[in-house]
């Protein structure tokens, strides 16, 4: 990634290190929502952490084709994923007040 001032310099047509060395920090929105789940859960508000951790989940479970598929052949990962998840997938969100539950056992 480069600026568009640089793309001269620092463009696609050195192919052994394009771009640049500025560093882009990428940060799913779902893991500012867990960073802030665990903050809420340190300071006790365990039930607005569970809010955060179902909006990950909740998200998650409307989307299985970004689940994680299995290979074709695990000896050989170039032949390919398979139209088979890797795991048993259950995803769903926590029940009010399952999750305040589940870290006070």
């Amino acid at each position: 990634m480069y600026w568009s001032a640089s793309q001269a310099v620092d463009g696609d047509a050195n192919q052994w290190a394009p771009g640049s060395a500025i560093n882009v920090f990428v940060l799913r929105f779902a893991d500012v929502l867990l960073m802030a789940a665990e903050t809420e859960a340190q300071l006790g508000n365990l039930d607005q952490a569970e809010v955060y951790v179902n909006r990950v989940r909740n998200r998650m479970a409307l989307h299985p084709e970004a689940w994680v598929y299995a290979y074709n052949d695990d000896t050989d990962p170039s032949a390919g994923f398979s139209g088979t998840h890797a795991a048993n997938y259950k995803i769903s969100p926590y029940p009010d007040g399952a999750l305040p539950a589940r870290i006070m056992r």
